[in-house]
């Protein structure tokens, strides 16, 4: 044979040898590939539109629960105990979220007996949900060691996986977390009154009026002023409080959690005439981050955040306007007072910046003259309420304060009355007692009204009107 011919059949031989190399490898590839694929789609436990969700029936360590999707929430059809509540929304929309679309990071392969009791899945927690009236149903069993994963099984599926902690976490459910946590029961725009007693005495009560839109003490406190957005911004915070967890449901024993003696009470009303009250103990007071109520109409207990249940430390000073405002400068057009020190009168307008002191011409558009106008001013015209006293029965009779402002409106006038407590005096505005005291301390000393009123008059030139 021809050399040439022979060394064509040489690389026609080692061509096919090569092919035939590269078709093995390529083959095995495609298997590793295939076998891959098919681990990655056996790993995809549930993928189901989480809004096709109609039922659920979850068998925790403490019974059965099954539940229903009706009119846009889910309702709880039955319970271990026959007794129905209201489901938490954030914890059944998680449910159905991470169910809907799990996946399982390891798979250990088939199941048996002893692999099923290693791993805590031969007494499992399991829920089945119902979507487009098929049914799905995920056992869950022991975390792992590491405590990343739970172990778990489907039904359909005789392997076991381990799913990540969090969406494991997320499915799992029982009584206390199945629980609508929240602490009002009562909707904001039914919640009609709020009552809270401490010690076994009332420490308030406030009451809405849907005609006015406004809260108010009762009838005995009417001459208080109320603050209307101490009251808002007490009772809206509330409406959103929920429970860092629920203990327990149907409480026979009060004394287990201390509220057979309760420290104190609320007891809210609705415009339907239906109430809400709660018991509160100091079970667990060594952790002062926590506190429990009793919902006495479930006999739940529930644990709060202490700093969430702040409305029960209110007084019903807390909902007394602490300050009176006589008149606004820029408003009148004069002013007086009278004092044990001095007494003088005024007529100014703001806006011409101008002002008179007996037959005296001030002249404010000198910015120095008026600021310490304004401070002069500023420095009776508005007291700061210390303290309320509605039984006390005052005179008007010699006052060791007065002033009064006149407007387009009339005259105000406001006396302070000595009191019998050191340095208060009763707060009277147009000859009627309003039920709160101030400090006296304002009238006279080195940062005191007389002490601006002297300062004033100083700048302005004009000679103080003292006794």
């Amino acid at each position: 044979m021809k050399k040439p011919v022979i060394a064509l059949i040489a690389l026609v031989i080692a061509a096919g040898a090569s092919t035939g190399g590269f078709l093995a490898v390529k083959n095995k590839n495609d298997r590793e590939i295939r076998k891959q694929n098919e681990e990655i789609a056996d790993n995809k436990l549930f993928s189901i539109n989480s809004a096709s969700i109609s039922d659920m029936v979850i068998n925790a360590k403490d019974g059965t629960y099954t539940a229903q999707y009706q009119n846009d929430e889910w309702v709880l059809t039955d319970s271990p105990d026959g007794q129905l509540f209201q489901l938490s929304y954030s914890k059944m929309l998680s449910i159905c979220n991470d169910f809907s679309d799990l996946t399982a990071d390891v798979n250990y392969g088939q199941a048996d007996s002893a692999s099923k009791t290693k791993f805590g899945l031969d007494d499992p927690y399991s829920i089945t949900i119902t979507a487009d009236s098929k049914d799905y149903t995920l056992y869950i069993g022991s975390k792992s060691p590491t405590e990343d994963y739970y172990y778990a099984m489907v039904e359909g599926k005789d392997k076991i996986y381990a799913i990540p902690a969090g969406d494991a976490e997320s499915i799992i459910a029982d009584f206390s977390t199945l629980k609508a946590p929240d602490l009002m029961s009562i909707r904001e725009e039914n919640l009609k009154s709020i009552k809270v007693i401490r010690g076994g005495e009332e420490a308030y009560e406030i009451t809405f009026d849907r005609s006015t839109g406004l809260w108010s003490l009762p009838d005995e406190y009417s001459m208080l002023t109320f603050d209307q957005a101490k009251a808002a911004n007490m009772v809206a915070p509330m409406m959103k409080r929920e429970a860092e967890m629920v203990l327990e449901n149907n409480l026979t024993d009060l004394a287990k959690y201390g509220f057979d003696k309760p420290v104190a009470e609320a007891i809210f009303t609705a415009f339907d005439g239906t109430t809400q009250r709660i018991l509160v103990s100091d079970y667990g007071s060594g952790n002062s981050s926590m506190t429990y109520i009793l919902q006495t109409d479930t006999n739940q207990v529930e644990a709060f955040l202490t700093g969430d249940l702040n409305f029960l430390d209110y007084n019903l000073f807390d909902f007394v306007t602490k300050r009176v405002e006589s008149a606004n400068l820029y408003s009148i057009s004069g002013f007086e007072f009278s004092c044990g020190e001095a007494s003088d009168s005024f007529t100014c307008n703001m806006t011409e910046k101008t002002a008179e002191c007996r037959g005296k011409s001030i002249d404010l558009n000198n910015a120095e003259i008026a600021s310490s106008f304004e401070t002069f001013y500023n420095s009776f015209a508005y007291l700061t309420v210390d303290e309320a006293d509605v039984h006390a029965k005052p005179e008007l009779k010699d006052p060791v304060f007065s002033s009064s402002f006149t407007s387009e409106e009339g005259i105000r006038k406001i006396d302070l009355v000595e009191a019998d407590k050191d340095g208060q005096a009763y707060i009277f505005i147009d000859g009627e007692y309003t039920g709160t005291l101030t400090s006296t301390d304002f009238i006279s000393g080195a940062d005191s009204f007389i002490s601006a009123y002297n300062n004033f008059c100083k700048l302005a030139g004009i000679e103080p009107n003292t006794k």
